[in-house]
């Protein structure tokens, strides 16, 4: 797991070992939406209807898999 320097910002990016596209459908399969915005780079973006228990649901599923 990389490292992640707080940030005052609602997008968050982070590089993929396998192809983004790959891991934007395991994503999709476990109900979650991203972009991707290179061959591996993905980009999550936030906004206030967001709730706490979906960052979390995210969180989960990016556990589950290594990206």
């Amino acid at each position: 797991m990389a490292n992640v320097l707080p940030a005052e910002t609602n997008i968050v990016v982070f590089d993929t070992v396998e192809p983004a596209a790959l891991v934007l459908q395991k994503l999709a399969e476990q109900g979650v939406h991203a972009l991707s915005t290179g061959p591996n780079r993905i980009r999550f973006v936030l906004h206030l209807d967001v709730h706490a228990d979906q960052v979390e649901h995210v969180v989960k599923v990016l556990r589950v898999f290594e990206v």
